[in-house]
């Protein structure tokens, strides 16, 4: 990279930890089933404490800062603030830096990934917490991704409707034999989602990465006795971490694999 294109990097730090920011109130306001955008007496949204719901100045919402600041407390009620806000607020912000490291700061396929990214971070965070995939995200994620594939990615458009048939097709199959048991219904919009962001290649290798990795941390919690053999495990946040993963090394681990077979 040149020197000017490292003078952007506090930039896509600032921002990634705002969409981080962002990403938390989305998440706190999508599950209780309120707008982002108007309260339930049509003025604008505003964030409040979920302990004591006093609304909170824009003094408590610089990201980290603030929690910094507050000493991870209330400025209202004293109860202690979630440490979810400032992780999630850091991750954006890696997340954003180590995008414009590998592609380049100043490159438009750099804006796309980061914005990816921040789709997949919800998501994760999400299907953690609740073992759910919105529609209200992965829709619309799904629409932006096709256009930005097609457009800043040069992804063809049967590159993308074969890594989303291929996907989407393999989970409808799973929640058909098993009636819902094996996989949701959001998954199967995860596998459309996957398609449109890395394309046929990159998703047949997203898929590989997400069960091993889902197989490996289950294991593992079997293991310590984390949980049970009947426990749902929230296999969102493996393809999330496993498209984020093709999304920044999915080209050099397919030319890896195609050495290996030469």
């Amino acid at each position: 990279m040149m020197f000017n294109d490292y003078l952007v990097l506090p930039l896509y730090f600032c921002i990634g930890l705002c969409v981080g920011s962002f990403i938390n109130a989305l998440e706190f306001r999508l599950h209780r089933g309120e707008s982002n955008i108007r309260n339930t007496h049509g003025g604008a949204a505003r964030s409040r404490c979920p302990q004591c719901q006093a609304t909170l100045a824009a003094r408590d919402l610089i990201p980290v800062y603030s929690f910094i600041v507050l000493r991870g407390r209330c400025r209202y009620c004293a109860q202690p603030i979630s440490w979810q806000y400032p992780l999630v607020e850091c991750i954006g912000a890696i997340l954003f830096i180590a995008t414009a490291l590998m592609m380049g700061p100043l490159n438009p396929a750099a804006f796309v990934v980061t914005g990816y990214g921040a789709i997949l971070l919800f998501l994760f965070i999400y299907d953690l917490k609740y073992q759910l995939l919105p529609d209200r995200v992965m829709i619309p994620g799904i629409v932006v991704a096709v256009l930005a594939s097609g457009v800043v990615l040069d992804y063809t458009m049967m590159n993308m409707v074969w890594g989303a048939v291929v996907a989407g097709g393999f989970f409808l199959l799973q929640y058909l034999i098993s009636r819902g048991r094996w996989i949701g219904a959001g998954d199967i919009r995860f596998g459309v989602l996957m398609g449109a962001m890395l394309g046929f290649q990159k998703t047949i290798a997203a898929l590989f990465i997400a069960y091993i990795g889902g197989a490996v941390v289950s294991l593992l919690l079997l293991a310590i006795r984390r949980v049970r053999r009947d426990t749902r495990i929230p296999f969102g946040t493996f393809l999330a971490v496993a498209t984020l993963f093709c999304l920044w090394w999915g080209d050099a681990l397919i030319d890896w694999y195609m050495h290996l077979l030469i």
